[in-house]
């Protein structure tokens, strides 16, 4: 994060400690000004006990993650003040949860990470029910593909050759067209064929997942 962006968070916290600066240096003054005698006698020896101020300030943005202590301390005689930033400790009753990390194909920012994921499994686990529900009805429409059809293609397949090459082609809307490059290898005589697909994808908000449109 640049130095900009770390002093206007900070901006908060200064304008906060001159205020508290502020009304110590007038308590202190009071102070001093009470112990005088109606004669116009010296003043008596001030107790140069502190004045200790501790305040937690809620971080105003990502340069102050944590909770902010400030503690100022003034002494009557002399006023004389310090300041210092400690991060609060975090609880550990209440531990800070890192962000789930989403697989790819619930990931709607990761499209190039579900096709991956895709070509990956139709061979690797052939879990076909689960995997079917990934092709939209428009795509099973357009290419006329039954269940039993697309179980039986995939097959046929014994493995994918990886990675796979991918190249990002544009968009249509919410879709995404993806030029997808694999090799397969039979699974009946061993041969292989270099496969070279259009495809277009867009992400499912009902279902919460990618889609083969």
């Amino acid at each position: 994060m640049s130095s900009e962006s770390t002093d206007l968070g900070n901006k908060p916290i200064i304008i906060i400690i001159g205020l508290i600066a502020s009304i110590i240096g007038i308590v202190v003054f009071i102070s001093g000004k009470q112990s005088i005698s109606e004669f116009g006698a010296k003043p008596s020896p001030v107790p140069s006990n502190p004045i200790v101020v501790t305040v937690v300030i809620e971080p105003v943005n990502y340069s102050t993650p944590a909770p902010q202590i400030i503690v100022i301390t003034a002494t009557p005689e002399k006023l004389f003040m310090t300041a210092s930033l400690q991060s609060a400790q975090t609880s550990p009753e209440q531990p800070v949860q890192p962000s789930p990390n989403l697989e790819p194909q619930f990931d709607p920012d990761n499209p190039e990470g579900f096709l991956r994921w895709y070509f990956h499994e139709v061979w690797a686990t052939r879990n076909y029910d689960d995997l079917w529900d990934y092709i939209s009805v428009d795509f099973r429409q357009r290419l006329d593909q039954s269940f039993s059809k697309y179980e039986s293609n995939w097959n046929a397949i014994g493995s994918i050759q990886e990675p796979i090459d991918i190249a990002y082609e544009g968009k249509d809307g919410v879709s995404l067209k993806y030029r997808v490059q694999y090799t397969t290898l039979s699974r009946k005589n061993g041969y292989t064929d270099r496969r070279k697909d259009l495809y277009w994808l867009y992400f499912n908000s009902s279902k919460g997942h990618w889609e083969f449109k």
